[in-house]
């Protein structure tokens, strides 16, 4: 479990870095969470 949370994280932040730079905020980075978990959830498998 800790190893998805560790990727989810870590895609919302890769998107975040190419949407808005070094510079964003933990803020952002909760928003962005849902997005990447919702994208991973309807991936075909």
């Amino acid at each position: 479990m800790a190893s998805a949370g560790s990727f989810i994280n870590k895609k919302a932040g890769d998107i975040l870095y190419e949407k808005i730079g070094p510079y964003f905020i933990a803020t952002d980075l909760v928003g962005e969470i849902p997005r990447v978990m919702k994208e991973l959830l309807s991936y075909p498998l």
